[in-house]
């Protein structure tokens, strides 16, 4: 218990002091201001067609509980949690939430919003809302964006039980040491992929379990509507094909046992595309990675190269598997490319491209895209 509270403690020092470092602030500058953290906008249950009194929005924001500070640590909560239901407008919603209040509500120190899934389901408002962060200037570029499985308000109110949200303190303090790699997207990411892309991007899912937060898959929006979800294995696999993870753990049942394959390094490309009634593309991944541990059967004394081998061509064809479920999710069910096989269409292959260009959509659904993947396994650990 003293060590959460030393923890709670050094955690609303290190925002004020963020606070102090980012311009020229006075104590009672400081006080006069609600400094968001963290904000969450839910789709309201309350929602009417009443263009007098209609809520469309539910808002709750996190704020640095300046009390922890000022007593010594003494309180456990480090956050202070504020929420409000309003009328049509996000711009309404936080005008009225600063009538409650004498103070200013800042957002210029924002570390993550989060949306709830009903609104992320609601076309018009995840539209609105988009616009709204993008022509807002205090909602910076490298802010974080996720979508709650099921709503912000859970996620931002979630409480300390018998041990520290490690995921918590991540959404309020943007450490991203505590996120998976390929679940770190910014809403500059997802502002450029929804213009360039005509309203298809994912966005990463955090979700509230027993005692945690979790970090687990992502939704897919295509012209803006939500799609789907993609699973946590999914979503790694995905993030092979666009390059993006450059590490990973994939586990393989070979020969009686669970074999952890450690990666340590990956590339993908598409190394050839063509275009006769139906588009053809050939998706080229590369890895290194290491066996951290295999236990051998009574049968076996040791491992040698060709024992390797045959774990790689396993390797290749279960990860080429995997890879082909989540295209085929993509290509028949959600209709929608976000594995950036257009961009590198445009980029590598101009002449194809021009041809495909004006009916992408339908040709991407009906492609044939083979996928070529080559594991290259440097070393094998501890061995039982």
């Amino acid at each position: 218990m003293l060590l959460v509270k030393k923890k709670n403690k050094y955690l609303s020092i290190l925002f004020v002091t963020l606070l102090l470092l980012t311009g020229c602030w006075d104590k009672k500058e400081i006080d006069d201001q609600q400094f968001v953290i963290s904000l969450g906008i839910d789709k309201s249950e309350k929602e009417t067609i009443s263009s007098k009194n209609s809520y469309r929005y539910n808002i709750t924001y996190a704020t640095p509980n300046l009390s922890t500070v000022q007593k010594n640590g003494g309180g456990n909560e480090p956050f202070r949690y504020f929420q409000y239901v309003t009328g049509d407008t996000l711009t309404g919603t936080i005008k009225k939430a600063q009538a409650y209040y004498l103070e200013p509500i800042n957002f210029e120190h924002v570390k993550t919003i989060i949306l709830g899934k009903e609104l992320a389901k609601d076309k018009v408002l995840f539209q609105e809302v988009l616009d709204y962060i993008d022509r807002t200037p205090q909602f910076g570029r490298t802010v974080l964006v996720m979508i709650a499985e099921n709503t912000a308000k859970e996620i931002l109110e979630a409480k300390e039980e018998t041990k520290p949200f490690r995921n918590r303190y991540a959404i309020h303090s943007q450490d991203i040491t505590s996120i998976p790699d390929e679940l770190i997207i910014d809403v500059g990411k997802v502002l450029n992929q929804l213009i360039n892309n005509e309203g298809t991007t994912f966005i990463p899912r955090i979700k509230k379990g027993k005692n945690n937060l979790g970090f687990s898959g992502g939704a897919v929006f295509r012209d803006y509507q939500f799609q789907g979800w993609l699973d946590e294995a999914q979503v790694r696999v995905l993030s092979w094909t666009l390059g993006k993870n450059k590490g990973g753990y994939f586990p393989i049942w070979y020969q009686g046992a669970y074999v952890p394959y450690e990666v340590s390094h990956i590339s993908s490309k598409v190394v050839s595309a063509t275009y006769d009634k139906y588009l053809k593309v050939k998706v080229q991944i590369e890895t290194e990675g290491d066996i951290s541990e295999y236990i051998l059967d009574n049968s076996k004394k040791y491992i040698d190269s060709k024992w390797v081998k045959q774990l790689e061509i396993e390797l290749e064809e279960a990860i080429k598997k995997e890879i082909r479920e989540v295209f085929d999710i993509l290509q028949m069910e959600y209709k929608v490319d976000i594995i950036g096989l257009k961009d590198q269409l445009k980029l590598k292959y101009p002449k194809v491209w021009k041809e495909i260009k004006e009916d992408y959509e339908k040709i991407f659904e009906e492609a044939e895209i083979e996928i070529d993947v080559n594991i290259s396994i440097r070393r094998i650990g501890m061995v039982y």
